[in-house]
């Protein structure tokens, strides 16, 4: 969420910051225009800021922190990089978040998927739960991280082999 960098894949502008704090972290974003008003995207003003509000700032607002506005935002983003095979596409993540908010779906499930989706295959298992170099999977398995530099263990056939549950001791 701080990486602004990374927004250049999408057609969204994270806005400008107004505020930095010692370290250089962006502290308070601009509400008026530099930013893609979450609504914009959404088709609805979100329901944990202000109905004027950023992607950006929905990010950093405290209160929508784990909430189904703050995934949809992470999610968003994620489907409109084309570098990142996301799983969905931007129209997905809308639709999903439009039938969460109309009750078409349940709130926590398409929160939940958004959350998986947003957090698989990172490098870093944000839940705790797996040896390093293993991330949990949405079946709640430890499975390995390829990186382009991690080397791949293949079968006879030169395919990959099934990675096995390697939970945390």
């Amino acid at each position: 969420k701080n990486n602004t960098e990374a927004w250049a894949c999408t057609p969204y502008s994270p806005g400008r910051c107004l505020e930095r704090d010692t370290g250089g972290n962006c502290v308070t974003w601009d509400a008026f225009g530099a930013g893609t008003p979450f609504q914009s995207v959404f088709g609805y003003a979100p329901t944990c800021a202000p109905s004027y509000a950023t992607l950006m700032e929905v990010l950093q607002t405290k209160g929508c922190q784990g909430g189904l506005d703050w995934h949809a935002v992470g999610a968003v983003l994620n489907a409109a990089c084309s570098s990142i095979a996301y799983g969905a596409t931007v129209e997905q993540v809308v639709e999903a978040y439009a039938k969460a908010r109309t009750g078409e779906a349940s709130t926590e499930l398409v929160k939940d998927v958004f959350d998986n989706m947003n957090n698989r295959g990172c490098p870093i298992d944000r839940w705790g739960q797996c040896e390093e170099g293993f991330t949990l999977n949405e079946a709640n398995e430890c499975i390995p991280v390829i990186l382009s530099s991690t080397p791949q263990d293949t079968d006879d056939d030169g395919k990959p082999t099934k990675p096995g549950r390697r939970p945390r001791n």
